[in-house]
């Protein structure tokens, strides 16, 4: 079965979204980076379905951007070609959205790691440390942090 099959068992259809009318908006954030249309915009209602999504994708070895209100503030990242977007609102209120979306990247970097037999290198700072500003097993989660002593003034 295909992907597009396999997360319509776990989504309504007004959940994933695959017409290109649909898929457009997704495609680029307020940034100006473009990005490709998605295979299917994925829109989970719980983090049950956030999870089973993320597993469907893994599985199929499918790329995966995660997406919350489209900002640009988490980096103008924007969906590669033939990947999945799955798409973070207010659906999941009761979520930390900024949270969910750091953690999905650390496990998603260990996953790429562990395949390579390779490390995570954190881009934290002094000052972030300092402060507290980071996301327990998310950005905070990494075997080397290079930056760790130097100051944001610094770097």
């Amino acid at each position: 079965m295909d992907i597009i099959g396999k997360l319509s068992k776990i989504l309504d259809k007004d959940s994933l979204l695959t017409k290109k009318e649909e898929l457009i908006p997704y495609s680029r954030d307020a940034s100006f980076f473009q990005g490709a249309l998605s295979l299917a915009v994925a829109i989970p209602n719980n983090v049950k379905q956030l999870s089973e999504i993320m597993k469907i994708c893994y599985e199929e070895e499918v790329p995966v951007y995660v997406r919350g209100g489209g900002s640009s503030l988490t980096g103008s990242s924007v969906p590669l070609e033939n990947s999945i977007v799955e798409a973070l609102g207010s659906d999941l209120n009761k979520v930390s959205v900024g949270n969910i979306k750091a953690r999905i990247r650390m496990i998603l970097l260990y996953a790429f790691a562990s395949k390579k037999d390779a490390l995570v290198v954190g881009t934290g700072d002094k000052s972030e440390i300092t402060l507290g500003y980071f996301t327990k097993y998310g950005d905070g989660g990494v075997d080397l942090l290079p930056l760790g002593d130097l100051y944001k003034t610094q770097v």
